[in-house]
């Protein structure tokens, strides 16, 4: 669930990044995001940034202050490096 507790972020074995509504349970935005399964899904906290990952080797940052997340996005690639995980580094000490 993301920092904003509005959206739940799912990842599908399709490469695909659901966003579901937590109030009302309908689907927000589908975003064909990876080209093989979508393996890890951050929140940055402080500013409301989504990172997914994929075994395709691509990462994805997300804002999520726009309507639709799918027009906000950087795409970074590793070549023959599945994301399996991320680790994330707080501002706050």
């Amino acid at each position: 669930m993301n920092i904003l507790r509005k959206q739940v972020i799912v990842g599908t074995v399709r490469g695909r990044v659901l966003f579901y509504s937590v109030s009302g349970g309908e689907l927000m935005a589908e975003v064909s995001a990876h080209a093989r399964a979508v393996t890890c899904i951050s929140v940055a906290p402080e500013s409301a940034y989504v990172l997914t990952g994929s075994e395709d080797g691509r990462f994805i940052v997300y804002k999520l202050h726009t309507r639709k997340p799918q027009a906000y996005q950087v795409r970074l690639f590793v070549p023959n490096a599945p994301v399996y995980h991320f680790w994330q580094i707080s501002n706050s000490v």
